[in-house]
């Protein structure tokens, strides 16, 4: 074998996973329904019940289909975090749940033996600066919004 262990890894598993997970609609809903992160959240989050996940038995079935590495979305364009932070309201460590899931994905995923690594959307359409949801042309209007120095700080804390 030559090349880096991801050239070799064959398979990897792409966990995607937040609070749009319980609108059961795809993770664009908020954008899709244009809803505010107030509204979303009061709809999605209750639903967004953690108290069962189990990320030992996510890591044995990606091991045992032949998986030698795991991707979690630790933040999806929703803005919401699957760890606790103080950089937002919108975390999953907020309302009760009081997980770090970010932090129990990558411990069992060492545990199995898997590489790990976590996907983090420059997008957040939760945060004030950030342009609203819906906004189609945000990619062509963005390096000349006026607030976007405050929201790269923003994601620099919250990393």
């Amino acid at each position: 074998m030559s090349g880096t262990w991801f050239d070799n890894a064959s398979l990897g598993l792409i966990f995607h996973w937040g609070v749009y997970s319980a609108a059961a609609r795809g993770e664009w809903v908020m954008n899709r329904e244009r809803l505010t992160p107030e509204e979303y959240y009061r709809r999605y989050y209750p639903a967004f019940n953690t108290a069962s996940w189990d990320p030992d038995h996510w890591m044995e079935c990606a091991r045992s289909s032949g998986a030698r590495y795991v991707i979690l979305t630790a933040r999806h364009h929703d803005g919401f975090c699957l760890w606790p932070t103080e950089t937002t309201p919108w975390h999953c460590g907020a309302g009760g749940q009081q997980r770090d899931l970010v932090g129990d994905f990558v411990t069992a995923a060492r545990r199995y033996g898997l590489q790990v690594g976590l996907y983090y959307s420059l997008a957040d359409w939760s945060h004030r600066d950030y342009p609203a949801s819906w906004e189609r042309d945000w990619p062509l209007t963005w390096p000349a919004h006026k607030d976007r120095p405050r929201f790269v700080a923003h994601c620099r804390r919250q990393l």
